[in-house]
């Protein structure tokens, strides 16, 4: 609970803080580096002990601590807790943020987190982190280094989730898109590696079979102007030869043009995915 009549206004210098934090936001597309600015702007904004970025993880269907800061911060970085226990479980279930002055009166209070941190949670912030509808996660504020959290303290956390699930829903878009390029790249490199196999392989027999059609022209020339059917085969296997030695050549060369004009420029997505 929250003082009545505390005044939930957000000033002038607030707004030109947030939006210094959504372009800190913007400016990251690595998933990793989003998450820990997230996590840090949380910290210093709301002048709390501790903060932390906990995300859904489909598979595992159940919430992951990200990233987190203060005392303990690395032994539960990665650490999975059901998607329904304490207070993030709590937000991420019910989409509703929390602010709870004192987490010992509270049953939604989960102690296992302080036991692994060694961190005494005494109050919290907790918000979920959405993009549109669909709820990423939850981010958490803990402890107020002084006095208690306000509502100008919440109504910056949840301006910040808003922020944050922007950020995050672009982080995984663009790792989604690298991931697919690097996919892409591979595939072709091993298309390349394939028809230089395949056309070593092709013109070895083909050179082979040009020279012995060479051979029997000249040693059964007499044999060719008696027998038509006997020259006709001859030089329909000659022909056959050449196209596909013109075939191959053609094939090698479009393959040395796309290395020598086709170059893999840096694109920055952040513009078009923030539109």
């Amino acid at each position: 609970m929250l003082p009545e009549g505390e005044n939930s206004t957000i000033s002038y210098s607030d707004i030109m803080l947030l939006n210094q934090i959504g372009q800190d936001f913007t400016s990251q597309l690595d998933f990793d580096n989003v998450i820990d600015t997230i996590m840090f702007r949380v910290k210093n904004v709301l002048h709390c002990e501790a903060s932390s970025v906990i995300l859904y993880d489909q598979v595992r269907d159940a919430l992951v601590f990200y990233a987190a800061s203060g005392a303990g911060a690395r032994e539960i970085e990665g650490l999975t807790i059901p998607r329904g226990r304490g207070f993030a479980g709590w937000v991420f279930e019910r989409d509703e943020p929390v602010v709870v002055e004192d987490v010992s009166k509270d049953d939604r209070f989960y102690s296992g987190i302080d036991r692994i941190t060694h961190l005494t949670t005494k109050s919290l912030i907790c918000v979920p982190i959405k993009k549109n509808e669909k709820i990423l996660g939850v981010v958490e504020a803990i402890n107020k280094v002084e006095g208690s959290f306000s509502q100008r303290d919440l109504a910056l956390m949840v301006a910040i989730s808003q922020l944050a699930g922007i950020s995050i829903e672009n982080s995984i878009i663009h790792k989604n898109l690298e991931e697919k390029n690097s996919r892409l790249l591979m595939l072709n490199k091993e298309m390349e590696e394939f028809v230089h196999i395949v056309s070593h392989d092709l013109q070895t027999p083909l050179a082979s079979i040009e020279g012995y059609i060479g051979l029997i022209k000249n040693e059964m020339d007499k044999l060719l102007e008696q027998n038509e059917d006997l020259n006709t085969y001859v030089l329909r296997i000659e022909e056959n030869c050449r196209n596909t030695f013109h075939f191959i050549r053609r094939l090698l060369s479009f393959i040395k043009l796309n290395d020598s004009t086709l170059s893999i420029q840096e694109f920055d997505p952040s513009g078009v995915l923030d539109e």
